[in-house]
């Protein structure tokens, strides 16, 4: 129980307003591990307190992104965590990192779960619960579901695939406009239910992966259209038809996503994306759960928080509910003044979900 104050005490200090965003904990250290997985074998890196032996354990699932736990937020994440007292897994799940999904995903998360709950400690550690970042919700609820002893944080989860797949293409709605940088990712995946694809993908998949590389994390260009400058310089690379298919992806040409829609339906008509689907894993697990949410997030809609929450409650487990305007999808927020104690609300309840999964998830 001192452990799991402890670590709630720690994480509203780092993750409180008044400590800058980029402010991190030194006391900690990084080591790398291998993960063997059922298809390949790959990295993860385990953070420790420094010092000290911790009290908790956690496994952090990044979502879809090139650089997994390397992305500079995540690894921030990762050390204030582990500053707490908790020892902390993150894997590169290969998947994400070459910008697909797929079926792996959740065998891999479950090798890295496990290989976590094996690593020697100090003293005995609780089992492990389990944080995922977006549609990190998807390996997050596999695991949770073969692990019952895990509990469960979800940061800007989905519940519906589709729905976040149309929401990138259409540019959002309901008062929030969709990130315009992550519609390339959604076609990279798409690429092979378009009419027009060519035989040769590999420099067009390129191009988008160099686009991605040179766009995600700067969020200046979602202004004024600004991605449109890397967009153009990009599709250099590229002539004919895998130019074409670029600029949608883009944005540049079918700002409506209409092409992409057209795909989706295929991909949907075949089945293709049935493995994102995540019912199935959470009707089967009744622990405890953390749905938290950005109430601006253009990432993942905001209903997709209130379906993975009604879908947890009524697989029977207990499932808490926070929406925030502190913490977006893609970096820290701001929230209007006359928030503040909502807010404050919102992020003791947060960290305090946070600490009892990494404590094993009790009372």
């Amino acid at each position: 129980m001192l452990g799991r104050v402890s670590t709630t005490l720690s994480l509203a200090r780092w993750l409180g307003p008044l400590t800058p965003a980029d402010a991190v904990p030194r006391a900690v250290t990084r080591r790398r591990v291998r993960v063997a997985g059922p298809r390949e074998t790959f990295d993860a890196w385990v953070y420790d307190p420094r010092g000290a032996a911790p009290h908790g354990a956690l496994l952090v699932l990044p979502g879809l992104h090139y650089l997994g736990p390397a992305d500079p937020r995540l690894d921030r994440f990762n050390r204030l965590v582990a500053a707490s007292g908790v020892r902390v897994l993150s894997p590169f799940l290969p998947t994400f990192a070459r910008l697909h999904v797929g079926p792996a995903l959740g065998p891999d998360a479950l090798a890295a779960y496990d290989l976590l709950g094996s690593l020697p400690s100090a003293r005995p550690l609780p089992a492990p619960g389990v944080f995922s970042i977006s549609t990190g919700s998807l390996p997050a609820a596999f695991v949770c579901a073969r692990r019952d002893s895990a509990s469960w944080v979800s940061f800007g989860g989905y519940h519906d695939f589709a729905a976040c797949v149309r929401f990138s293409l259409t540019g959002g709605g309901g008062g929030v406009s969709a990130d315009p940088l992550n519609r390339p990712v959604v076609y990279l995946n798409l690429l092979r239910f378009m009419p027009d694809t060519p035989a040769d993908t590999a420099p067009l998949e390129r191009a988008l992966r160099r686009y991605v590389e040179q766009t995600w994390g700067r969020a200046e260009l979602k202004l004024d259209g600004r991605w449109r400058a890397v967009s153009e310089r990009v599709e250099r690379e590229l002539a004919g038809v895998s130019r074409a298919i670029f600029r949608r992806a883009t944005g540049v040409d079918d700002p409506q996503g209409e092409v992409g829609l057209r795909a989706l339906e295929l991909a949907d008509a075949d089945d293709a994306f049935a493995c994102m689907d995540p019912s199935g894993s959470i009707a089967r697990f009744q622990g405890v759960s953390v749905v938290v949410h950005g109430r601006d997030d253009d990432v993942v809609p905001i209903s997709e928080a209130h379906a993975l929450h009604r879908a947890l409650l009524g697989a029977g487990g207990d499932s808490r509910l926070f929406l925030t305007g502190m913490y977006g999808h893609t970096g820290s927020s701001r929230f209007a003044l006359g928030d503040a104690s909502r807010e404050l609300r919102s992020m003791l309840g947060i960290v305090d979900g946070i600490a009892r999964c990494a404590h094993g998830g009790g009372a």
